[in-house]
């Protein structure tokens, strides 16, 4: 946040809430995760029907994605 100001034009503020950059650095760890997974061709993918309960007919796909975590067992988040 201090750097953000100094190299800014003109009058700032900025603060820093480290609950938020807390979870900035889990969703970019869990990007880093996803992208590591996924160029690994470890990622399995499930299509699950959607079916009109009126109609009994399939009307879109659900795309499921399963991943594994560094102990081969399927990541739940």
């Amino acid at each position: 946040a201090m750097l953000s100001s100094i190299s800014g034009e003109g009058s700032y503020f900025n603060f820093y809430d480290s609950e938020l950059h807390s979870e900035l650095v889990k969703r970019q760890h869990l990007e880093a995760f996803l992208e590591a997974q996924i160029e690994s061709g470890l990622v399995d993918v499930y299509f699950q029907p959607i079916i009109d309960v009126q109609t009994g007919r399939v009307v879109k796909f659900e795309a499921l994605a399963r991943f594994y975590d560094e102990n081969d067992a399927y990541c739940t988040q």
